[in-house]
């Protein structure tokens, strides 16, 4: 798929990185809704919204995340580490209680470590450079 002139394919969603996290899902989900408001199509709109009520992808289902995230780590790809994690902050934990942001900075340094951990044990010492 060519992207228009200008745009890269991340930015449509059907890039590199955007297939590997579906990062442009839900943006592609907010123009289609803005778009249908814009033009009136009140009746889309709606059968638009309550598609995506039951849409069963919509609810984060962790253990997909979890393995996404390991499977990224293993393959020492800091880059889709960073871009999931940029996700998962500002579609989920930004909207956590400030006592459970601690948890999530936590989580973060861990998955970090992991990856460092990973890194060393196969030898990577260019993953480990590229880190810092």
């Amino acid at each position: 798929v060519v992207a228009p002139e200008g745009l890269s394919p991340d930015f449509w969603g059907f890039g590199p990185r955007a297939r590997k996290t579906m990062n442009g899902v839900p943006y592609v989900d907010e123009l289609i809704k803005e778009y249908l408001l814009f033009r009136g199509y009140m009746q889309t709109f709606s059968a638009f919204t309550a598609e995506q009520n039951r849409d069963a992808t919509r609810t984060a289902r962790v253990e997909p995340i979890v393995k996404m995230l390991l499977t990224h780590i293993a393959d020492l790809d800091l880059e889709a580490v960073t871009d999931m994690w940029r996700t998962l902050v500002s579609r989920i934990f930004s909207q956590l209680p400030a006592p459970n942001e601690r948890a999530a900075t936590s989580l973060r340094a861990s998955l970090l470590k992991l990856f460092l951990v990973t890194a060393i044990r196969q030898g990577r010492r260019d993953k480990v450079l590229d880190f810092f």
